[in-house]
């Protein structure tokens, strides 16, 4: 039962550590790499966004959401049709998990 307990443990330290730490980017820099991550990057991605999105006025807001848009379609202009749509399931799906893993205070401050 100690072996099963610390490898859970392990587990999860090595799944905090693997993720990255979007809240220590600038905007531009969010928006810049949007379209360009593996899918459960993304979907961090586009948690950070979110927070970011609901502390904006309107007008910063609307440039932002422009970045974001252009730098995406940028970035997945390499792929083709099957892959690009592979590619936004994925992401989908790794969203909804991670939205799933949450906390419903947190999920109330983004707007789900």
């Amino acid at each position: 039962m100690k072996f099963f307990n610390i490898l859970l443990v392990s587990c999860i330290f090595a799944l905090c550590a693997y993720t990255k730490d979007f809240s220590i980017l600038v905007n531009d820099e969010l928006a810049k790499i949007r379209g360009s991550l593996k899918p459960y990057e993304e979907a961090e991605l586009i948690i950070e966004i979110k927070k970011r999105l609901n502390n904006m006025d309107e007008k910063i807001k609307t440039e932002f959401i422009d970045k974001i848009k252009q730098s995406y379609k940028e970035n997945t202009k390499k792929l083709n049709a099957e892959e690009f749509k592979k590619y936004e399931n994925e992401v989908k799906e790794a969203f909804k998990t991670k939205i799933n893993s949450i906390g419903d205070k947190v999920k109330k401050e983004l707007g789900l």
